[in-house]
């Protein structure tokens, strides 16, 4: 295993969660109510 395979695979980890909240945040103005997801998925 070489140590570009695990950030490889953070970095798309990244990536997706980064679209996740853009696509929450869109919701979130649609419903008026914005919040922010946080690492673990809790909300606050």
């Amino acid at each position: 295993m070489t140590k570009e395979m695990p950030r490889s695979r953070i970095e798309n980890n990244n990536m997706k969660l980064h679209k996740i909240q853009n696509a929450v945040k869109e919701n979130s103005k649609q419903s008026k109510v914005y919040r922010e997801p946080m690492v673990g998925g809790n909300w606050y």
